[in-house]
């Protein structure tokens, strides 16, 4: 179940190309040859025990280093989780065996080393041994590059290991074994002995693996590239799927529909172990990053297309997977025509994603936030403010929290009709509360301007104490302190005014026994005689100081 080439990787990583890896070597080396926990592993089997006894087996150790190699490397050293793949390098140095580290992703965008300070001591040797590159745009090239070295590294070693051991063992056995040959089979053959010697230290030739073909005649013949579209829960997403020489296996690219506008992401994957159930119907295993499934595909007569159904652990459902025969020239012009639209897209995009950075600066700044100059560029004083508005709000969503896109567009739309809305009510209730207070200054006014004011009149001098009726010209010039029942007549004395109340702002009359007039403090009135007597009137009562409530009647 071990093998020679013991495959390291994190399943968090990028286990896809890893698996791709694994397949490359295993069409030069043999499958039994090399060992990958997903291949190897049987249920039942404690894994722990068996990784330890395949990297005992093992001379080469291949480290696939993606993206997030380092960043999980950190993460399991802080959480103490146990880290099976720092084990498995830290065992591999400690032995001596061949390492090589090997660097996977997109061309131009692989992961750097990690630096050598940066790993735990029993993996820093990692970073001394020569890495190696292989890249989703090159694979083929590079992984059949990776073989020879392995080969050639893997052939220096056993030399050299060999060498160490016979000269441990027997420093004299060359010159010895070579006198006795000499001696047997005559100074003639004497330059055969060197061959003989040499082969002491290389070893036995080794035979090429010999590999059992599972390809029936007619598989051979669905070789080639696809281009279809894999349906799933509803959804359409076009894929680029390629089997390879002999159709044992191939692997597939999808468009990612869940990266933003403008972009465009493909998502790679292998397909493995594929085996023909019946005439033109062929069953393959597919991997791509966290998910694994089947394929089953079923091509028409002249291999020209197939249709098939795809499932996984966590989809059962038989969802759609075809393709249309095509050439390397026809996906490199659909690859470039996506490219162009996305591009397309990418510049609307990045064109909206400014008005939309501009709105929300301008709508921060009429909020009170300070988000710098609204030109359209999220820097740091913009991020802030998004992110104050966003705490004030209460939505600080690590999901959104200091990104600008539609709902914080209308958060912020929500919030300045709110704030209008609010301002409008605080400008009403200021301006009443103005008015109330030029109110209450102008009656104070008007009382002061009372000599003397009419709280400090003695009842006993206000009329309305059976003084009788108080005769009113058309212009009076001085006040008539009042108390209820006072009256007032013009200068025939025909003519009444009655107090009949004084409230604490008003006086109300009965005017010439019939018609009731209520004059409130500090507006105009007039007495419906002929001719008419104009005045205003002031009002006080104040019970506490046991004044009765007296009122005056004041020149216009």
């Amino acid at each position: 179940m071990s093998g020679e080439i013991f495959i390291s990787y994190r399943r968090d990583d990028d286990p896809s190309a890893a698996a791709r890896v694994r397949d490359g070597l295993a069409a030069k080396f043999g499958p039994a040859n090399v060992f990958m926990d997903v291949d190897e592993l049987l249920a039942g089997q404690r894994f722990d025990e068996e990784l330890a006894k395949a990297l005992a087996e093992c001379d080469v150790l291949i480290a696939i280093i993606g993206p997030r190699w380092s960043e999980q490397l950190e993460n399991r050293k802080a959480s103490g989780e146990r880290d099976y793949v720092r084990e498995e390098i830290a065992g591999a140095l400690e032995r001596r065996i061949v390492v090589i580290p090997v660097r996977v992703g997109r061309e131009g965008q692989l992961a750097p080393l990690p630096r050598q300070e940066d790993l735990p001591d029993d993996i820093r040797e990692l970073v001394l041994h020569q890495k190696h590159d292989v890249t989703h745009e090159h694979f083929r090239r590079d992984v059949d590059k990776l073989v020879n070295d392995i080969r050639k590294v893997r052939g220096s070693s056993n030399k050299l290991e060999r060498a160490a051991s016979i000269l441990r063992w027997a420093p004299g056995l060359v010159a010895a074994v070579g006198a006795v040959f000499v001696g047997i089979v005559g100074t003639e053959n004497v330059k055969d002995v060197g061959g003989w010697i040499r082969s002491i230290f290389e070893g036995p030739e080794q035979p090429p693996v010999e590999m059992k073909s599972r390809t029936s005649a007619w598989q051979k013949k669905a070789a080639g590239v696809y281009i279809g579209k894999v349906i799933s829960s509803g959804k359409e997403t076009k894929i680029y799927t390629t089997f390879s020489e002999g159709g044992e296996r191939g692997f597939y690219r999808y468009r990612n529909n869940d990266v933003r506008v403008g972009r465009i992401d493909y998502i790679n994957g292998t397909l493995r172990s594929c085996t023909p159930q019946k005439d033109r119907v062929l069953t393959c295993e597919w991997i791509a990053e966290w998910r694994e499934g089947t394929i089953t595909a079923t091509f028409d007569a002249d291999f020209r297309s197939f249709n098939g159904t795809w499932v996984s652990e966590t989809n059962k459902a038989n969802n759609i997977w075809d393709g249309v025969r095509s050439t390397e020239e026809d996906v490199r012009q659909q690859q470039a025509a996506e490219k162009t639209a996305a591009d397309l897209a990418a510049s609307k995009s990045e064109a909206d994603k400014a008005a939309m950075i501009k709105e929300a600066q301008t709508l921060l700044a009429e909020l009170g936030y300070d988000p710098g100059e609204a030109d359209g560029l999220r820097g740091v004083a913009t991020t802030d403010a998004i992110k104050a508005f966003q705490r004030d709000m209460g939505t600080a969503s690590r999901k959104i929290f200091g990104q600008v896109d539609q709902r914080l567009i209308s958060a912020l739309r929500v919030a300045k009709r709110t704030k209008l809305r609010d301002d409008r009510r605080r400008t009403r209730e200021r301006e009443e509360r103005e008015k109330a207070a030029a109110e209450e200054a102008e009656r104070k006014r008007l009382a002061r301007s009372l000599a003397p004011d009419a709280t400090s009149i003695p009842a006993t001098k206000a009329l309305g104490d059976g003084t009788g009726c108080r005769q009113l010209s058309v212009a009076f010039t001085s006040q008539v302190p009042l108390k209820e029942g006072a009256e007032l007549c013009d200068a025939t004395g025909r003519k009444t005014a009655r107090v009949e109340r004084i409230h604490d702002q008003s006086i109300r009359f009965l005017v010439n026994g019939a018609k009731t007039l209520t004059c409130r403090e500090g507006e105009a009135c007039a007495f419906d005689w002929s001719p008419s007597v104009h005045f205003r009137v002031t009002a006080r009562s104040d019970p506490a100081r046991g004044i009765q409530p007296i009122g005056a009647l004041l020149p216009r």
